[in-house]
């Protein structure tokens, strides 16, 4: 009877330790979004991985390196949809040159997914995307999500010269070794992306991660439950 209770409980422990690694390969945690306002936008945390603008020739921005997306070389990232070019403005001029042609940039109109391939399995990555449309008129009430976040407004000033807001999102990469973000419309019918920007953070000092702490413990626990059963004089 105690080994049928010692394989039980380890059984549950393995079960539950199995959940807890698939729970969060490839989920976005996505940050609240953020107002566009100037150059450190551009976040910097680990190594950059890759950086594109939609329009323009890329420039670099606070020390991060853009290139136009339709000028990558291979597949390491791909769009589904139907997207067409356009410039629609970048505020009142408040931005620094580089910033403004990213923002002012974009592609729009039926985007399904962007999915960023070649990733590093078990990898945390950083994703950071920008949606901006500064004129005035219908469009100026468009908003979007990505998938899942919360929604991302192309205006928050919803007013010519106005400008829109970035998000970050942060996930592991599971065994695909590919992460797909799925864009939809919330006000507006049309989805829009103006840049963005993939790091890789595991090339940081390393933090446990909640998940993982929550094992170590879990583990600590069954083996205490163990060791006590041991202890038990036999019936």
């Amino acid at each position: 009877m105690i080994r049928e209770r010692r394989v039980g409980l380890m059984a549950a422990v393995l079960g539950f330790a199995a959940w807890a690694g698939d729970a969060r390969a490839g989920l976005i945690a996505w940050s609240s979004p953020r107002q566009i306002s100037g150059d450190a936008d551009v976040l910097t945390n680990g190594t950059a991985d890759r950086a594109y603008v939609f329009g323009g020739g890329g420039d670099t921005i606070n020390g991060v390196a853009f290139t136009n997306f339709a000028n990558q070389a291979g597949d390491t990232s791909n769009i589904t949809g139907t997207a067409s070019e356009g410039t629609f403005g970048a505020g009142n001029g408040s931005l620094g040159g580089p910033y403004r042609d990213l923002v002012s940039n974009s592609i729009y109109g039926s985007i399904g997914t962007f999915t960023l391939n070649g990733l590093t399995a078990g990898a945390s990555y950083e994703v950071e995307v920008w949606v901006n449309d500064s004129r005035g008129g219908g469009e100026q009430t468009r908003s979007e999500t990505i998938s899942g976040s919360p929604t991302l407004q192309f205006n928050t000033a919803q007013a010519e010269g106005g400008l829109g807001q970035y998000l970050v999102g942060t996930f592991v990469a599971d065994a695909s070794r590919s992460q797909t973000l799925a864009f939809a419309p919330v006000v507006g019918g049309v989805v829009q992306l103006n840049g963005l920007q993939l790091r890789d953070l595991s090339t940081a000092a390393a933090v446990p991660e909640p998940s993982s702490l929550c094992l170590c413990a879990i583990g600590g626990l069954a083996a205490s439950v163990l060791a006590a059963s041991r202890r038990r004089p036999r019936a």
